[in-house]
C-alpha cells in the first residue's frame, strides 16, 4: 500500500458548454442540459462553504522532492461505496495551488453535490516535469487506496 500522512487540521458570465464533464457527473450536478449552471464555475461573492463535507489534509511522500499535498473531499452522510475523483486544478502544471477558486470551492461544490470524494493534489509547479512526476504519484496513491477510501469507481 502506498503510504500517506495526514495532518492534524482538517464578474456574471454567460453559462458554457460543458460536454466534457463526465455524463454520470452531468446527470448528479442537474446539469443535463448541456450548459454549466451560471454559478456554478465563476467566483461568487458570499459563497460559503457546503457544510456537508469532511475535508482531509493529506502529504504524499514525494519521489526525492518535496511530500505531495493531496486535499481529500468527502460528502458526510453518504454509505460506501462512492465514485472518486483526482482532481489537478487549473494552471497548466505550472501554477495555481489547493486554495484557488477552482480547485478549493470546486472540490468542495462537487463532493457536496455530486456526492462523491475528490482528491485535489497539489502538485509542484516548479516544472513541468516536477508536477508530472507529482501527478503520476498521486494517481497511483488514489487507485491503491481506493479500496480503503470506499470508492469503487474512478
Amino acid at each position: 500500500m502506498v503510504e500517506c500522512h495526514v495532518d492534524a487540521t482538517r464578474t456574471s458570465s454567460t453559462p458554457t458548454p460543458a460536454p466534457s464533464l463526465a455524463p454520470f457527473l452531468r446527470r448528479r450536478l442537474g446539469l443535463d442540459t448541456g450548459r454549466l449552471a451560471e454559478d456554478f464555475l465563476r467566483s461568487q461573492p458570499g459563497w460559503l462553504p457546503p457544510a456537508d463535507v469532511d475535508t482531509s489534509h493529506l502529504h504524499l511522500p514525494g519521489t526525492g522532492r518535496q511530500p505531495v499535498p493531496l486535499r481529500l473531499y468527502r460528502p458526510r452522510g453518504v454509505a460506501d461505496p462512492l465514485t472518486g475523483l483526482l482532481w489537478f486544478h487549473g494552471g497548466g502544471f505550472t501554477r495555481g495551488g489547493l486554495d484557488w477558486g477552482e480547485a478549493h470551492p470546486l472540490a468542495l461544490t462537487l463532493a457536496s453535490q455530486a456526492r462523491i470524494v475528490v482528491a485535489s493534489v497539489g502538485y509542484s509547479t516548479a516544472s513541468y516535469g516536477h508536477a508530472w512526476h507529482d501527478a503520476r504519484r498521486a494517481w497511483s496513491w488514489f487507485t491503491v487506496a481506493r479500496e480503503a477510501l470506499g470508492i469503487v469507481g474512478v
